[in-house]
């Protein structure tokens, strides 16, 4: 008899497959399901997992399993890849320049096995101390991004790796070289082109864009930006942090009267570096960017300028997304706390923020028409508690981040009772008492995700879990940590199930469990609705595995 695959089957496979991202799960999972139906085998010919798989090169019983099941996967390479088998099957591969050591041309061979292949990672870790090492870029002159570009459609990222050191490329050779890139990834060192030559620049690819840890010139930063028109996403993060010029000042300008029409995504975060408040209110008012998170130590305003910083003004139609942090403006030798979003006129574009200290009133804060997720890190709760009241109708995600418990949740049980739009909830700290108001009075929340819970006693515990057993709308619960006493979490996981429950996904603080294995797999035969338990102990993930629940 032959069965129909229903599309839920299909998309249960398609997660597992790509969620767990283990070599044993995967063999698990293949084993049992080659047993279901034979005729049910043909949809594993067009399974791809796009995840990287880490695994050494003596596993080999593992690639011959992909192999015979010709899923498509993705490989990271570190070892000896003349190992490797069908190399046909593999969609994604990463390559390090320590596999190839300085022989481009033996990587260039080994890519050319890869008939399928979508994407190439590329990690190149330079360990040189100034000056480099020399013959760096010839190595990577060597390697034929141009055909893997141009002949077979391949999406290409690099990552330089620098270290304690410094790479510079000559200006010819970078041009060449990152016309076939996607991304490009520099971490750590210093980075520079040399500019000596008179070589025109050239369009890119390049897509994204991401510095961490590294001194670059400006003159090199301009020259990256200017060739690369077709830029969606850039991030910097700690760059330039041991030099004291006008770097970020100069870039922000740069960005605002440079035309990068792809430019979807701006991240800058440098706490060590004082920026123009005036060219940050500049920059905010003209940027087309809408997604950005740019945070910096302090700001000055110049003298001369209108001192009031409150006077000044943010209206941007094409910002949706924003990081608004607390803020120290400098101005005649006086420090003055602020935040960005008190001057900020028109909200109704912004649909995800993020939220520091607040200092003073925020007007107009009904036209956050549009807002739909809201991170809150202030202890003074005044404005969430506004945005609660006002149950704005796309405002379903708040996650917050009260690192002073419980100063922040205390006055906001009742608001999110209120509120009848919100649908998931992340706060880093609850105390039991307000975790069980809330699983026993919110009719909208289907989703909570706490960090710690502080609990009262040992007894208390019964009435935690019960409150849980009650609720009937929760879909989600994730509880990483419990204070000052430990839950027994698999116990538990039994007891909420024992009678069956809607809960999918389910997460409780793990401490070592009086629960036997034979009592937890007759509660998942009972509760085929279970996607996810959480736990970190072997034996109850190898169950776990069994019958297709993830468990990290």
């Amino acid at each position: 008899m032959m069965y129909p695959l229903p599309n839920i089957i299909t998309k249960k496979i398609l997660n597992y497959l790509v969620n767990f991202n283990r070599w044993d799960g995967i063999d698990s999972f293949l084993q049992k399901f080659t047993l279901i139906c034979k005729e049910w085998n043909k949809i594993i010919a067009s399974l791809e997992i796009y995840n990287n798989l880490y695994f050494d090169y003596e596993y080999l019983d593992v690639l011959n399993l992909l192999n015979r099941y010709n899923i498509k996967c993705s490989l990271l390479t570190h070892s000896d890849p003349t190992l490797i088998g069908d190399k046909e099957k593999y969609v994604s591969i990463r390559v390090t320049k320590e596999t190839y050591v300085s022989d481009g041309n033996k990587l260039n061979e080994f890519v050319k096995e890869f008939v399928n292949l979508k994407d190439l990672y590329m990690y190149c870790k330079f360990l040189s101390t100034t000056p480099p090492i020399p013959d760096e870029s010839s190595y990577l002159m060597s390697i034929d991004f141009e055909s893997w570009y141009k002949n077979r459609n391949i999406s290409i990222s690099v990552t330089f790796d620098i270290r304690s050191g410094s790479l510079t490329i000559p200006t010819n050779e970078f041009v060449h070289l990152n016309k076939y890139w996607s991304k490009l990834n520099i971490i750590h060192g210093t980075f520079s082109i040399d500019m000596v030559s008179n070589t025109l620049s050239q369009p890119t690819p390049l897509r994204a864009l991401v510095l961490t840890n590294v001194e670059i010139s400006l003159k090199s930063m301009i020259f990256l930006l200017q060739n690369s028109p077709q830029l969606a996403i850039i991030k910097f993060q700690n760059i330039n942090a041991k030099s004291n010029d006008s770097f970020h000042n100069d870039i922000l300008n740069y960005l605002v009267d440079t035309d990068l029409p792809s430019l979807v995504s701006l991240s800058i975060k440098s706490w060590q570096r004082e920026v123009d408040f005036q060219n940050m209110v500049n920059f905010y008012n003209r940027t087309k960017i809408r997604i950005l998170n740019i945070q910096f130590k302090s700001f000055f305003l110049k003298d001369g300028l209108n001192q009031n910083i409150g006077e000044y003004e943010i209206s941007n139609p094409h910002i949706q997304s924003n990081y608004f942090e607390a803020i120290i403006v400098t101005s005649k030798g006086k420090n003055q706390p602020f935040n960005f979003l008190s001057i900020w006129k028109d909200k109704s574009n912004l649909k995800v923020i993020t939220v520091d200290n607040i200092y003073g009133k925020v007007d107009d804060i009904k036209s956050f028409t549009n807002l739909s997720k809201l991170t809150y890190s202030s202890d003074y709760h005044d404005f969430l508690e506004e945005i609660l009241g006002l149950s704005l109708p796309k405002f379903r995600n708040l996650n917050i981040e009260n690192t002073h418990y419980p100063n922040l949740t205390l006055n906001l049980i009742e608001p999110i009772h209120n509120n009848k739009i919100l649908t998931t909830l992340n706060v880093m700290d609850i105390s039991q008492n307000d975790l069980e108001k809330l699983l026993a009075f919110s009719k909208s929340l289907v989703e909570i995700s706490v960090n710690t819970v502080h609990l009262n006693s040992d007894s208390s515990i019964t009435l935690l879990i019960q409150h849980i057993k009650d609720n009937r709308i929760l879909q989600k619960l994730f509880i990483k940590h419990s204070y000052p006493i430990s839950i027994d979490n698999i116990l538990h996981y039994v007891d909420i199930y024992r009678n069956g429950h809607q809960i999918t996904h389910l997460t409780l603080p793990e401490s070592p469990s009086h629960c036997s294995l034979e009592e937890l797999e007759n509660m998942i035969t009972k509760n085929p609705n279970i996607f996810y338990l959480g736990t970190e102990n072997k034996q109850i993930q190898k169950l776990l595995k069994k019958y297709f629940i993830q468990w990290e």
